[in-house]
């Protein structure tokens, strides 16, 4: 049996539903199935791999590598979310069914053990782990960029993602610097997908989000007027699309106190949808860069085309479909292009000033780097 251990460096806690428990932290069981898909990947496809390496799979009828993969954390701290949830930006669990607590989870550093009958394998799995780690978030909102970890003393790909922006400022404690960081990944997420409309003791901040600046400048009707002009107005359109949930389907929406907007695909297939922007912080004390891109999931063909009823409360009626022809790079390249500042209306005082502060510096950045 040959051996290789290695350390991981923790960025963002880790959404964690057995975080009462003893060590908790990456789990085996997740990390290597999104392991074993990447190196096979990575080297060609399934068959390709199968066909030149049978000795590396366990059992002819399965995907699986033929490796052991292990996790222990090192001086590992808990923190349970709060039922408000203000400990955990962007965590919107403990809903409905789910009732179980989830903590989140810190360690100064995880140490990782392969254990393979295979050394060649092994050579392979070991010089795949810095861009796998690099590419790959865990846990819950893992999209968002909860769950990062790097391996320790390992040089970065920039290569893997296009786009990148820091926050500076911080604390040099992880435990109270990441609520900044999420925070800010929260704000500008919401910056390209819905936007802002918020009064907070009379401090106003007004955005609409980038996809509507897109859409509008292809003369391309956004989902929400769509969605008023059916239930607002009375007036159904036809022909439709659904831009808003090419971020990731949001299946249930308040608008305001008294409406509840739900979305139901037509075929009866689809129930979710996940980001396929992906955050990836990277912690080093006084600051964090934040490295995100899109990625095309495996399943995009299925959702692309895809229609969704859409209801307001009880009324139906309305149909919406998603895109077939959407580019995230080529909407990025709009969205950065121009200055933020004359595009939000208030953020004078308290808590939208600094929103529209952080955005304003993320935008700036990621302006730069299209020149």
């Amino acid at each position: 049996m040959y051996i290789k251990e290695f350390t991981l460096q923790q960025h963002t806690p880790i959404i964690h539903f057995q975080g009462n428990e003893t060590g908790a932290t990456l789990r085996a069981s997740e990390v290597k199935p999104k392991l074993d898909r990447f190196i096979i990947k990575e080297l060609g496809g399934f068959e390709k791999v199968k066909a030149e390496h049978p000795e590396w799979f366990a059992n002819k009828r399965h995907r699986a590598l033929d490796y052991a993969l292990s996790f222990l954390s090192i001086n590992y701290q808990k923190v349970l979310i709060e039922e408000n949830h203000k400990n955990a930006p962007m965590y919107f669990g403990n809903m409905g069914e789910d009732t179980k607590d989830k903590h989140l989870v810190f360690s100064e550093g995880v140490k990782g053990k392969i254990a393979c009958k295979d050394n060649p394998l092994l050579s392979e799995i070991t010089s795949k782990l810095p861009e796998f780690f690099f590419r790959n978030n865990f846990g819950t909102r893992q999209s968002k960029g909860y769950g990062s970890f790097t391996l320790k003393n390992s040089a970065l790909n920039p290569k893997v993602y296009k786009y990148h922006f820091s926050i500076d400022n911080l604390e040099n404690n992880i435990e109270e610097d990441y609520k900044k960081i999420m925070s800010n990944i929260d704000w500008f997420y919401q910056s390209l997908r819905s936007g802002f409309n918020l009064n907070i003791r009379g401090n106003r901040i007004y955005l609409k989000p980038a996809i509507f600046h897109y859409l509008n400048k292809n003369g391309i009707v956004w989902d929400k007027r769509s969605i008023k002009e059916a239930y607002f107005n009375n007036n159904i359109p036809k022909n439709r699309k659904n831009h808003k949930d090419l971020f990731g389907l949001s299946t249930t929406e308040k608008w305001g106190r008294n409406l509840t907007i739900t979305k139901k695909d037509v075929q009866k297939t689809i129930t979710r949808f996940k980001s396929p922007i992906l955050f990836k912080p990277i912690y080093s004390g006084n600051s964090a860069m934040v490295y995100f891109d899109y990625f095309e999931p495996e399943y995009i063909n299925d959702y692309r085309g895809s229609k969704f009823n859409i209801q307001a409360n009880e009324r139906s009626g309305l149909v919406l479909e998603i895109p077939n022809d959407f580019n995230f790079d080529v909407f990025f390249n709009h969205a950065f292009s121009n200055d933020l500042g004359p595009l939000i209306e208030g953020g004078d005082n308290g808590f939208p000033k600094t929103l529209r502060k952080a955005l304003i510096a993320i935008y700036s950045q990621l302006q730069k780097q299209l020149s």
